[in-house]
């Protein structure tokens, strides 16, 4: 009974640690759900930002005719241009700087870096490879906002189209910060961000000269960083470098984050490490016009609900075993009496089959639920299945008896009923329908369950043949219905039917329908 009784416990246990998991799991991702929304709140408002300053103050007639310029000249005419363009865009440039704009970029319309104004020396490469959003905006000539990849940096990216007198002169990028994203972030939630790309998307995509800017994250040798994040000093206190470094280091060790990592899937896991409960979460960062994951936002949390709460917890567990032990002690004693009870009342006390009275109520439930218009979405005028019953007895089986006495008619009809269970598929139903008679219900047509009927006649002699009993043969009746009412008339038929075997020879099988 102590065994039962710690079983008990146990799962008791499990069931409110499964709860206060459950609740903690709850909070922590509405907390975290809460951040994100704010976040993406945050990525919507540069996005209105950097409308206004396209509008009022890049698209303009003088940037216009200068790109149309640019557009239509020769290099010669080009590098005049850039270097006007720079001048005229750099009291802007250091404007929005201080907003968090981390690129003012322009573009030809076949696609080609124009004027960089972070690295002015930088232009004439082709960017159709690599910048989908530039492409995207040069052929569609309608803006773009989101987050992309890029040569030298990745950020939130609003690419616009720039025409002078309505002909299409080239493209520009506003792209904003993934820091002024982290210290946002970070600023209104008790969590701790990066913004980490994947390894191959960075290897492929950024200048082989601009690599150097990326080093390599804890969390999966699949994901780097910007360097410049481990460079910015966080005004929060509540979780140091070194405890969120400890943090992704434990979560590393997970299979199921590398596989979501691998996969580009979202991820969500609670962790316990050195006595606090941390959130961590990793939500897939979508490039190349959304179409596939290029890196994640991971986000890690605490709190101090389980310190807290330890002292009632641990009451409430102890609380817990001892209802255990006297709950074990009753559902002990109920159980042996309801397993007894359910079997006199489910199985023939000699084979262990169903008998005649449970299998009918079984028989019903199949039947009311796949052939009745009420359990069936079609009528039970259109119902495509069809159910077979198969019933059998001993032939000659009083000589079997008055021969070898009853215990061997007895050990006939147990080896009876292993032949059937073997030779029956899963899912079917049979059971000792009285005396030497049986009877099952299968799913089949006529032709299919007459098939199975004469491999059970052919076993059954087979099967006695290495036993100490004797051999004995089986009469065979089946009938096949696909109506609920032709239930009683199918049990009636195929009563018929193995009494015409029997009548017409034994040890063979009649068939009918309804």
């Amino acid at each position: 009974m102590f065994g039962f009784a710690l079983a008990i416990f146990i799962l008791l246990s499990a069931a409110f640690v499964y709860t206060v998991y459950s609740q903690i799991k709850t909070f922590s991702v509405a907390q975290h759900e809460k951040q994100r929304a704010q976040f993406q709140f945050n990525v919507k408002a540069t996005g209105t930002l950097s409308d206004s300053v396209f509008q009022t103050t890049i698209n303009v007639p003088e940037v216009q005719k200068l790109l149309a310029t640019a557009h239509n000249g020769d290099e010669n005419a080009k590098a005049e241009v850039r270097e006007a363009l720079y001048r005229l865009m750099q009291p802007l440039y250091e404007t929005l700087q201080f907003s968090n704009v981390q690129q003012l970029h322009f573009h030809t319309t076949d696609n080609h870096s124009f004027l960089r104004m972070h690295r002015p020396n930088l232009y004439g490469d082709d960017l159709s490879d690599f910048r989908f959003s530039v492409k995207y905006v040069n052929e569609n000539l309608e803006p773009f906002h989101g987050f992309e990849e890029g040569r030298i940096f990745n950020g939130y990216r609003h690419v616009y189209p720039m025409f002078y007198q309505g002909a299409h002169v080239g493209s520009v990028e506003i792209s904003n910060s993934l820091i002024s994203f982290k210290e946002g972030y970070e600023q209104i939630a008790r969590d701790s961000v990066d913004f980490v790309m994947l390894r191959d998307v960075v290897e492929a995509f950024v200048f082989e000269s601009e690599q150097s800017n990326y080093d390599d994250y804890l969390l999966s040798p699949d994901l780097v960083i910007q360097n410049i994040f481990n460079r910015v000093e966080s005004e929060q206190t509540w979780l140091s470098d070194a405890e969120r470094n400890t943090v992704l280091e434990a979560s590393a060790k997970r299979s199921k984050l590398q596989q979501a990592v691998a996969a580009g899937n979202k991820y969500f896991d609670i962790l316990f490490v050195d006595g606090r409960l941390y959130s961590l979460r990793l939500d897939p960062l979508y490039g190349s016009l959304n179409t596939r994951v290029v890196g994640f936002v991971v986000s890690v949390s605490t709190f101090e609900y389980l310190t807290q709460a330890l002292p009632a917890l641990l009451i409430q567990l102890g609380i817990f075993f001892i209802i255990s032990l006297v709950f074990a002690f009753l559902l002990a004693k109920q159980r042996v009496y309801t397993k007894q009870m359910r079997r006199l009342a489910q199985r023939d006390g000699l084979t262990n089959l169903y008998n005649r009275r449970y299998f009918s109520e079984c028989v019903k439930r199949v039947l009311v639920n796949k052939l009745s218009a009420r359990g069936n979405r079609k009528s039970a005028e259109t119902n495509n299945k069809r159910y077979c019953f198969i019933m059998f007895d001993v032939d000659h089986f009083k000589k079997v008896n008055d021969t070898f006495g009853h215990d061997i008619g007895d050990a006939v009809l147990v080896k009876l009923a292993e032949i059937l269970k073997s030779v029956l598929r899963e899912g079917d139903l049979y059971c000792r329908w009285g005396g030497e008679e049986f009877m099952a219900l299968i799913e089949a047509d006529l032709a299919m369950g007459e098939e199975i009927a004469e491999r059970l006649r052919v076993a059954i002699p087979a099967g006695f043949a290495d036993s100490d009993m004797p051999a004995v043969t089986c009469s065979f009746g089946v009938v096949a219905m696909h109506k609920f009412d032709q239930l009683e008339p199918a049990l009636n038929l195929v009563d018929k039917m193995l009494y015409k075997a029997k009548a017409e020879g034994r040890n063979t099988t009649r068939i009918a329908s309804v």
